[in-house]
């Protein structure tokens, strides 16, 4: 499974939206099955694929992924981690591609301070 994900990465990284979405929706089905909807591992993966989506122009599913995923690693990790953080900008993106900038600046004001670009 991680050289799935791995693999979905890189084709994310290089424009192949496509291939890239198999693999990491393949990936997180069998993530889950073994881990669970919880574990800390699942949570790149989600946002990997969240940001996947949302360069396909599948808004609305990239949107419900990532707000999913930045709840999970919210609860899981806290709001300060840094996993949090790239996925609540990655969810920003979705809403200022969808229209909603004003949304995503208040979501993107509310990642604590201590996080943001290093400063406490």
């Amino acid at each position: 499974m991680r050289t799935a994900v791995g693999l979905g990465v890189t084709l994310k990284g290089v424009g192949e939206h496509t291939r890239a979405r198999g693999l990491l929706e393949d990936a997180l089905t069998g993530l889950v099955r073994v881990l669970g909807e919880d574990h800390p591992d699942v949570l790149p993966v989600r946002d990997n694929l969240g940001i996947v989506l949302r360069q396909l122009g599948e808004y609305r599913a990239a949107e419900s992924m990532l707000r999913d995923t930045r709840s999970r690693s919210a609860r899981l990790l806290g709001s300060g981690h840094p996993r949090t953080r790239l996925t609540t900008e990655a969810l920003a993106s979705v809403l200022t591609a969808t229209g909603r900038p004003f949304e995503a600046q208040r979501l993107l004001a509310r990642i604590p301070r201590r996080n943001r670009r290093g400063t406490k």
